[in-house]
């Protein structure tokens, strides 16, 4: 699985410090059978918050990864709609939104493809 991580947390958003996701995050992910992820990830005290784009069949799904202390960032993702491109999906978004994911679009950094920025 390719993984890209934007380790610069998009402007606007002030809550929490840049964060990797866990081994076992991404291991849910290998699971789910996504080829592509790019994300980027803010984590607090027992809580965090981050958006993820994956790619699967040839389709591009997005996940907010918004949780608090009793669920994990990976563990309600639900591959509903897929869109054709990550255009398609940015013009489903509120602007918003889109503010959030257009940098994991334009800007995200490939990794090594272990869970390294």
């Amino acid at each position: 699985m390719k993984i890209t991580r934007l380790s610069e947390i998009p402007k606007g958003y002030d809550w929490g410090e840049s964060s990797e996701l866990a081994d076992y995050e991404i291991a849910k992910l290998e699971e789910l059978g996504i080829e592509e992820a790019r994300y980027w990830y803010a984590q607090g005290d027992y809580e965090g918050s981050g958006q993820l784009l994956m790619l699967k069949d040839g389709k591009w799904y997005h996940h907010d990864m918004g949780h608090g202390s009793y669920y994990g960032p990976t563990e309600e993702i639900e591959l509903k709609t897929g869109y054709a491109t990550l255009e398609e999906l940015l013009a489903t978004c509120t602007e918003e939104l889109r503010g959030y994911l257009q940098p994991l679009v334009q800007n995200g950094k490939p990794s090594d493809g272990a869970n390294n920025p």
